[in-house]
């Protein structure tokens, strides 16, 4: 009968009622489009087809079908579907979020959202799943069209920080940390976020206070780990390890202050050695300078040397120096010194030779030596040797 009469639009919609009913519904989907196709406003087509979706677990298809019908009649029944079609959407995108299965999060979150565009939360939550899985600027562009329609959006402002803090950018990742602690000053995710910011700074003393503080709230295992990795640095030596968080060396290592005195005892009647010492290390943006004055009594004699030392990092995991010495009438110090030298991380051929470093440098040396003994017939003038 329908063969004969295919325009009567209300035997096609009789028939695919009878196929929905049989749970065949890719044939009642087809025929309920059919008669949408010559009837767009047909009201009972669109809950037709919005049903066979449905039943068929394809909710988000059946949902703005449901919201047409509902827009036009205001039926609870469908309203009440509508409400738990959004919901097990979102719920479903929250469990394989949950489950780390990011690719198929994104996908459902993605379904969700075409049924709910104004939801940002589901939208940065979108963005987080996209981050996870290394699609970065993808989801920048997420949370910037989130903070574009509401700026306080505190997970869309801790989102951006943690990318850029990925990204090793902590300068970027500082003002929307800041602009969340300004919303929301308790906000632990900000607050660990400007630790990290402090941290991959070079910041280690303030980065520790920060760590030690979420850490004392919410005993966080990754500021925890940080607390401790911090505490070692601090009991290690000055200069920085390379490649410990960056491509290029972290310099310095931390600023310091040092003194210190040591004395040596020799045998055949020689006298005693007293050395003073007074060290100090500071950072000049990504440099670091250490001044060294020493006080040196040896053989009877006593030396002044001053030197100066500047680490710079250079390229991928290397660093190098610059050192220049000066001492005021030497007698066994040199009277100058100028050298340089460049250390190459072994870690830019395999992560297993990280803790290797190939090195290069060179020194030139002036020693300017006076004899103590009475002159002699013949004897020369004192040579300034250099080595």
């Amino acid at each position: 009968m329908l063969a004969q009469y295919p325009d009567r639009l209300s035997l096609s919609l009789a028939l695919a009622g009878l196929k929905a009913r049989q749970k065949k519904f890719q044939d009642a989907q087809t025929l309920y489009k059919k008669v949408l196709s010559t009837d767009p406003n047909s009201l009972a087509a669109r809950r037709g087809l919005a049903d066979a979706l449905y039943l068929s677990g394809q909710r988000a298809l059946a949902l703005p079908y449901y919201e047409t019908f509902y827009a036009a009649t205001k039926n609870a029944t469908v309203a009440e579907l509508i409400k738990n079609v959004k919901a097990e959407l979102l719920e479903r995108a929250r469990a394989l979020d949950a489950a780390q299965r990011y690719k198929e999060a994104a996908a459902a979150y993605r379904e969700y959202l075409a049924a709910r565009p104004d939801d940002d939360d589901a939208r940065s939550a979108l963005a987080r799943t996209m981050a996870l899985q290394g699609l970065l600027p993808e989801a920048v562009a997420l949370y910037q069209e989130v903070l574009s329609r509401r700026p306080s959006n505190i997970s869309a402002l801790v989102g951006v920080g943690k990318i850029f803090i990925w990204q090793k950018n902590p300068g970027s990742a500082r003002s929307y940390y800041e602009e969340a602690l300004r919303i929301e000053p308790g906000n632990i995710e900000a607050r660990r976020g400007m630790a990290d910011v402090l941290y991959w700074s070079g910041k280690d003393q303030d980065a520790l206070r920060s760590y030690e503080a979420v850490f004392a709230s919410t005993q966080d295992a990754e500021a925890g780990q940080r607390v401790r990795e911090l505490r070692g640095e601090q009991l290690g030596t000055p200069r920085a390890p390379i490649g410990k968080r960056q491509l290029l060396p972290t310099l310095p290592f931390r600023d310091y202050i040092k003194a210190g005195y040591g004395q040596y005892t020799y045998t055949q009647k020689i006298a005693d050695e007293r050395d003073y010492l007074l060290e100090a290390s500071m950072s000049l943006g990504n440099h670091t300078l250490v001044g060294r004055l020493e006080r040196l009594h040896r053989f009877t004699f006593e030396d002044i040397p001053f030197s100066a030392k500047l680490y710079s990092p250079l390229w991928d995991k290397a660093w190098g120096s610059l050192s220049v010495l000066a001492t005021a009438s030497p007698n066994f110090a040199p009277n100058y010194l100028l050298g340089g030298e460049v250390v190459q991380g072994l870690g830019v051929l395999h992560s297993s030779l990280a803790s290797l470093e190939v090195s290069a440098s060179y020194k030139r040396l002036a020693y300017a030596y006076t004899a103590r003994t009475p002159p002699r017939p013949f004897q020369s003038r004192p040579r300034r040797l250099t080595c």
